[in-house]
């Protein structure tokens, strides 16, 4: 019958049908307005590895090792780099090391190269011999 929807939000009339809008919510938001989970359907996100949800939308993350490009893309650390816990990008290795490949997940990833001496993981930089 004319009239009779099931809206919460404002009803937009369209072509044999209606939808909801709802202020303030998701753009993907039930007929009750109430948000729907981007992150648990992969067809209503773009995130590569990790999706976290927002209050009214959702972000893309990597997992430790790989860095966020491009809003959804995440890519591994390069040869020298890496991402832990405390960081949201990439990391250059102190001077005079590097890690052995890509995706390196910490400092203590990070060894002096050939030639240099020192502990990084005590704090030490990596000196010729």
């Amino acid at each position: 019958m004319e009239g009779e929807n099931d809206c919460v939000g404002t009803c937009v009339n369209t072509y044999g049908s209606y939808t909801c809008e709802c202020d303030g919510t998701s753009p993907y938001a039930d007929h009750n307005c109430r948000a729907i989970n981007e992150c648990k359907n992969p067809e209503l996100n773009s995130c590569t590895q990790q999706c976290i949800k927002m209050e009214t939308s959702y972000r893309c993350d990597c997992y430790l090792g790989n860095a966020l490009i491009n809003f959804n893309t995440c890519i591994a650390c390069g040869m020298g780099y890496y991402r832990d816990t405390d960081s949201v990008e990439c990391v250059a290795c102190p001077p005079n090391s590097v890690t052995e490949g890509d995706g390196s997940t910490s400092l203590a990833d990070c060894t002096c190269e050939e030639g240099n001496v020192g502990n990084i993981s005590a704090g030490e930089i990596c000196t010729l011999l």
